[in-house]
Parts: C-alpha cells; structure tokens; sequence
C-alpha cells in the first residue's frame, strides 16, 4: 500500500513538473516552422486568431531563420503548398488603456483589464486598423479573413 502510495505521489510530481514547463518555452504567439499537406488527398481547415501581427514568431527557432513577421511567415509558408487559411482578423488593441500588464503565462499576460495583441505595450503592431498592408497581402494571396472582434476585449472575471 505504501508502495503505491508512493507511486501515485511521484506521479503527480512528474505531471506538475510537465505543467509548470508547458508554457515557458511557448508564448501566447505560437509558431509554426513547417506546414505539408497529408499525401492521401486528405484536407485540414486552418484558422489563425487574433491577427494580423507584424512581429516575428516567439520564441524564435534558431535553426530556422525567420526575417519576417508571423503574419508573413504563415502566407509564406502557406503559399509554398497552395493552401489557404481562414485567419480571424481584430481591429485593433490600441485604445485599450489605462490598464497594467499581467504576469507572463498567465491569463492576463497581455494586460489586466483589456488584452492587448500582440503584446503589451506593442498594439500598434497587430490588428486590420494598423496592418494594412498584412491585410492586403492576406487577401490577394487567397486567404480568408473573418471578425474576431473589434479591439478583442477579455469577458468575464479574469482572476
């Protein structure tokens, strides 16, 4: 019995060691270093939140090489295969202040009371109203874009 006992308290140490490491290496911003389509004809709809961004993927992967922004890099990559993607576009983050960043890998890392994308203190650099040009670049290469609301407010209690 307190063999198992013992087992079970190892265990639960391993998953929360596991946890605690889960978000460290991943920021909220995820990347995405390779995309291939599935051989058999197979198709996979790809939807991407919160764009367009006009900073680079974090963290950066020092074995590839990355002079773009996120936004970018997604159309490039996309567009070696020919495939589209839905990319659900917020206006913009710019306006929503006052407010104080929160603590990094949390809920509230991108501000207390709003959320700012792409990162706080940078809400110039996301969003259709200050990114035309992303926005331009996603439409003529084929993607589609849909409202993911206008200055992407949190709802609900975020404690």
């Amino acid at each position: 019995m307190k063999l198992y006992e013992y087992a079970r308290k190892v265990n639960k140490g391993i998953k929360q060691k596991k946890k605690d490491a889960a978000g460290k290496y991943l920021s909220p911003v995820r990347r995405i270093e390779k995309v291939a389509p599935i051989k058999n004809g197979r198709y996979v709809a790809m939807t991407f939140d919160d764009g367009p961004m006009n900073l680079p993927p974090n963290p950066i992967n020092e074995s590839y090489k990355c002079n773009h922004s996120l936004t970018a890099l997604l159309i490039e990559i996309l567009g070696e295969y020919n495939a589209k993607g839905t990319f659900n576009v917020i206006g913009t983050t710019q306006h929503n202040y006052p407010d104080k960043v929160g603590k990094v890998h949390s809920t509230t890392w991108g501000g207390k009371k709003y959320d700012h994308y792409p990162k706080f203190g940078k809400d110039k650099e996301g969003g259709a109203f200050n990114q035309k040009k992303l926005i331009k670049s996603l439409i003529e290469n084929g993607h589609e874009l849909s409202n993911h609301g206008c200055h992407h407010v949190l709802l609900g209690p975020t404690d």
